[in-house]
């Protein structure tokens, strides 16, 4: 291309220049007959076709000059570049890879040579057929696999996978793609960078394992409480953990998430923990209470509420401990709330209580059974009890068999 170029740049300025000798005579004698007869006019002409291509040659020269320093530039940065790049992969903890789409196939072309360093392959390795599918973990194989095929189709995209270093060991790798159109007509590259986030997912393992353990604690803390209230009245020994069951059985047929039925378990498991503030010859009466002994059980709601608002559960425990003997219609205590005032947790409490309560025996009379609990639920539903809430409790129990725990 540059040859084709500067054979036309000559070829123009000769016949430029015959051009000027030819027809300059020419045009000087129709404009000035009698020029031929002064003694100056070959040197006048000879002195203008000089300047002209003196000026001809400046203007050639000088943009041959920034074509050449633009060319030593290119060179030189070429140069740096082709310097640079290793030493530049080298000293990042990434590895860059290119992958040519060939239909359905991606053929590996390129990886950066520190692969060695952070995988322990060489780049013969890496590049061979069905290597990186022989090395991603075999439980995130098909989930990587997946994800790759969409992040191709969008162009663009991440995602994070095990992957089998040399040694046997596995890495967590952040996997960052990139869709390049190349050159080619109809031919694309896939450009990505696989990053070590190992440590990030052992400090995110760790936080998890603390977090169970913490939790672990709290449940534990949880029952040794209710075992404590439980232990003073034995006639109900195991009631406050069944309404937990109950109650988180109920939320799971509301379609409520795991997290909210574990809240419920640890309010049915404290639900009654007010209680220890009534005497234990109240609470294992053998039969019917006088109004002034039910009044003083009926504060342990309020009670339960004093003693565990201060504690900083993830879900809204003391609230409902205080709420679960609210009722629909406002005939509840010890609030007297009603309807929606009243806590969707709370609502669910007053109706596994009911239930667990009814269908189990008591100090001051037998156990009534299941289906005697079901029909209070059914016949109060909208008026004391949550209508969706009886309905799925009555679900439960009926349509699909729920037993109470033992």
């Amino acid at each position: 291309m540059e040859r084709k170029r500067l054979s036309l740049i000559i070829g123009g300025y000769a016949l430029a220049a015959c051009a000027y000798i030819v027809f300059s005579d020419l045009v000087v004698f129709w404009l000035w007959p009698q020029a031929e007869q002064h003694l100056f006019f070959g040197i006048a002409k000879g002195i203008v076709f000089v300047l002209l291509t003196a000026v001809v040659l400046f203007a050639l020269l000088r943009r041959l000059g920034r074509t050449t320093r633009r060319a030593s530039a290119a060179e030189t940065a070429s140069r740096t570049l082709i310097n640079l790049v290793p030493t530049f992969f080298t000293s990042i903890p990434a590895v860059v890879y290119v992958l040519e789409l060939r239909g359905e196939k991606h053929v590996p072309v390129w990886i950066s040579d520190n692969v060695g360093e952070i995988l322990g392959y060489s780049t013969t390795e890496v590049l061979s057929p069905h290597w990186w599918a022989n090395h991603v973990h075999p439980d995130d194989y098909t989930a990587a696999s997946s994800t790759f095929e969409d992040i191709v189709q969008k162009g663009s995209g991440n995602h994070e996978y095990r992957f089998r270093r040399a040694d046997g060991s596995y890495m967590w790798v952040h996997d960052e793609i990139k869709i390049v159109p190349s050159k080619k007509a109809g031919m694309k590259h896939i450009v990505g960078a696989w990053s070590d986030v190992s440590e990030r997912h052992a400090a995110k393992q760790r936080t998890e394992e603390y977090a169970r353990q913490l939790e672990k604690a709290m449940l534990d803390t949880v029952n040794a409480i209710s075992a404590m209230v439980e232990h003073r009245d034995p006639y109900t020994a195991g009631h406050q953990r069944r309404v937990g069951e109950i109650a988180a059985a109920i939320a799971a047929e509301l379609n409520h998430s795991e997290d909210y039925q574990r809240g419920l378990r640890v309010a049915g498991t404290l639900h009654d923990v007010g209680k220890v503030g009534v005497s234990t010859d109240i609470l294992t009466k053998p039969a019917r209470l006088t109004d002034g002994e039910y009044e003083l059980v009926k504060r342990h709601s309020e009670s339960g509420y004093q003693i565990l608002k201060g504690i900083d559960f993830p879900w809204p425990v003391a609230k409902t401990v205080r709420q679960h003997h609210e009722r629909m219609d406002g005939s509840g205590y010890p609030l007297g709330l009603r309807g929606e005032e009243i806590l969707l947790q709370a609502r669910i409490i007053a109706v596994a209580d009911v239930v667990e309560s009814m269908a189990t025996h008591r100090p001051y009379r037998d156990a009534l059974g299941i289906d005697t609990a079901l029909d209070e639920i059914e016949s109060n539903a909208g008026r004391l009890y949550d209508t969706e809430v009886a309905e799925a409790c009555l679900r439960l129990f009926r349509d699909k068999k729920y037993a109470i725990p033992d």
